[in-house]
């Protein structure tokens, strides 16, 4: 049985929203250079690794 400690389930969780938060900024680049596909396909990406991301900015 997989058992984390608090600490483990926190320090994934903000490497989940970090790595969302990347795809999240490399998906408006795209979308601001007009590759409308490419921004869809990293928020698709993003959404598979933290559904419950939620960008503070843009």
């Amino acid at each position: 049985m997989l058992e984390r400690s608090n600490a483990d389930r926190d320090q994934a969780r903000s490497e989940r929203e970090a790595r969302a938060e990347k795809l999240t900024n490399d998906a408006l680049t795209a979308l601001t250079g007009g590759d409308y596909d490419r921004a869809m396909q990293l928020i698709d990406e993003a959404e598979l690794i933290d559904p419950a991301y939620q960008a503070t900015s843009m």
